[in-house]
């Protein structure tokens, strides 16, 4: 079984309340909202340690955001991302000036 997490973030989100588990015998899937980079990185090393695998992040994360991901969940997760060059949803601007 392969578990899975997309982290997507935005200002005034909060993971102990925009968080949902899609179940799947085969591949279940974590979704958490956070509203920075350091609430990030808590939530993608709380998934490394429950087994998470590979972790997806929204747009929203720059190059740094998902540098600091990608170390915060360690060497065993695999972390892509969905990439824009600016996101619409900030204003045509990178997470990187955001957060």
């Amino acid at each position: 079984m392969l578990t899975c997490a997309f982290i997507y973030i935005a200002p005034g989100l909060d993971p102990l309340k925009q968080n949902a588990v899609i179940p799947s015998e085969d591949v279940p899937m974590y979704v958490v909202g956070c509203s920075s980079y350091d609430q990030a990185e808590t939530v993608a090393a709380a998934l490394a340690r429950k087994g998470c695998q590979c972790i997806d992040l929204c747009p929203g994360f720059g190059v740094e955001g998902v540098a600091r991901i990608k170390r915060a969940a360690g060497p065993d997760v695999k972390v892509g991302v969905v990439r824009y060059d600016t996101v619409p949803a900030f204003g045509n601007r990178s997470g990187d000036e955001m957060f």
